[in-house]
């Protein structure tokens, strides 16, 4: 089970392999902390939100692989329970491939950065992001993501 906590998250796990029936919204990092303190087995998908307050849980958790501003961080005592941080946060993130990429976000119709998007109201839903995605669904970073999230499963 993949524990996400939005939907854009959740957005970018299906179109990165992972089957809708296992994913589920946790809504915030301390929340999927804590489904996965009570599970043998899970994973996580959370932002790093530098800025934020952190739980005190993720300190349970060792970086095992970096690449980029992914990390795959593991539970001390249990490496069946783990954690995808995507750094700083989702929409910044995809921006940040975007331009490695040479993809315009704009040629899109979507806002020229990270923060404009997230005040858009469910851009999940929207088809001009899901192209967007795919769009940059071939890029070194998106395909480290997709074996962390389908390698677990």
């Amino acid at each position: 089970m993949l524990y996400v906590e939005c939907y854009p998250d959740e957005l970018l796990a299906r179109l990165l392999g992972v089957p809708r029936r296992e994913i589920r919204h946790a809504r915030g990092k301390g929340n999927i902390l804590n489904r996965l303190r009570n599970l043998q087995a899970g994973q996580g998908m959370i932002d790093e939100d530098p800025w934020a307050p952190q739980p005190e849980e993720l300190g349970q958790y060792i970086e095992q692989e970096r690449s980029g501003d992914l990390t795959l961080r593991v539970h001390k005592k249990n490496p069946r329970k783990r954690l995808i941080v995507v750094s700083p946060r989702l929409e910044e993130w995809l921006y940040v491939r975007a331009a490695v990429c040479g993809v315009r976000p704009a040629d899109y119709g979507l806002p020229d950065t990270g923060p404009e998007l997230r005040k858009i109201p469910r851009f999940d839903k929207d088809q001009r992001f899901e192209q967007f995605v795919k769009k940059l669904a071939a890029d070194s970073a998106m395909q480290w993501l997709r074996r962390c999230l389908v390698e677990f499963r």
